[in-house]
């Protein structure tokens, strides 16, 4: 099928059928040239007044970035996949159901048909990101050298790929008693930007304390990152070694966002510390009541 071409004043938005199509007009048509597949991010651009690029390389038209794949518990997500679809498809909300409860959070239900995993993804600071991280997700571009996979985490610590296209978002299987939590907070409670948005992902036993632990901050103007020197201090305690003003602390100084017209820096930093306290606490409580 040949590429489409539709013209306007503002743009020329080109509409081709597969990947390497996509991937050579890009190529063809750089630096003036960007890849959309939902658009919900460029319209609010350019509603900003952002300039816009005078060429949109429209992806919708391709359907393998629209795959959704399971197998034992791993899953890949095309990167065209609608923020819809991560809320009510069947597979995600019975493999990964942190996923879903995730999407219902983002935005608008009239966004979220638009809006794709890859565009959350490649804005390099979606509400999606920081679970991702912490569910230790692997990105697949196809770029110069065609199809390379890489850690989320090094990509997001990294400049490259920045222009290449995303075509699947891949999540390896979890242990089954891996226990998970999402938290995005906005200015009002629904279908706003985030001030914060924290996950986690935990594995604690009575016997050997935390065996596995994944934490992370980001949403809204902050850029995602994982909390190590946490994760490291937790990592093989038990309830009664925990010093929590300790982890307090040391969210408050590994987190760095910057402040906005409506919520400073600080403040910030509070509302995420309480939250993973909370949230590492109720998940705590939930093993201790399992467990009588």
């Amino acid at each position: 099928m040949a590429v489409q071409k539709v013209s306007s004043q503002i743009s020329t938005v080109w509409i081709p059928s597969s990947i390497q199509e996509a991937v050579s007009l890009k190529n063809r048509l750089a630096p003036d040239a960007a890849y959309v597949s939902g658009a919900t991010l460029l319209q609010l651009k350019w509603q900003a007044g952002v300039e816009m690029p005078k060429h949109h390389i429209s992806l919708e038209k391709i359907p393998d970035l629209r795959q959704l794949n399971v197998d034992k518990g791993h899953l890949e997500i095309g990167a065209g996949t609608t923020l819809s679809t991560l809320r009510n498809h069947s597979v995600i909300r019975t493999v990964h159901p942190i996923i879903s409860e995730a999407a219902k959070t983002i935005a608008a239900p009239a966004v979220r048909n638009r809006g794709t995993v890859g565009g959350n993804v490649m804005w390099g600071e979606g509400d999606l990101i920081p679970l991702l991280l912490t569910m230790e997700a692997q990105l697949t571009f196809f770029a110069k050298n065609g199809f390379q996979t890489v850690e989320m985490a090094d990509w997001l610590n990294s400049s490259d790929f920045r222009d290449a296209l995303l075509v699947k978002v891949s999540i390896p299987e979890r242990d089954s008693s891996t226990q998970s939590f999402y938290r995005k907070i906005g200015r009002r409670e629904t279908f706003t930007a985030a001030i914060v948005t924290i996950a986690g992902q935990v594995r604690f036993s009575n016997k050997d304390g935390f065996t596995e632990v994944r934490l992370a901050i980001g949403g809204g103007s902050n850029k995602p990152l994982r909390l190590v020197k946490i994760e490291q201090y937790l990592l093989g305690k038990s309830v009664e070694k925990i010093h929590w003003p300790t982890v307090y602390q040391w969210i408050l100084k590994e987190f760095h966002p910057s402040s906005d017209a409506f919520v400073s820096s600080e403040y910030k930093k509070k509302v995420a510390a309480n939250l993973i306290i909370s949230e590492l606490r109720r998940l705590l409580f939930l093993q201790e009541e399992a467990c009588v």
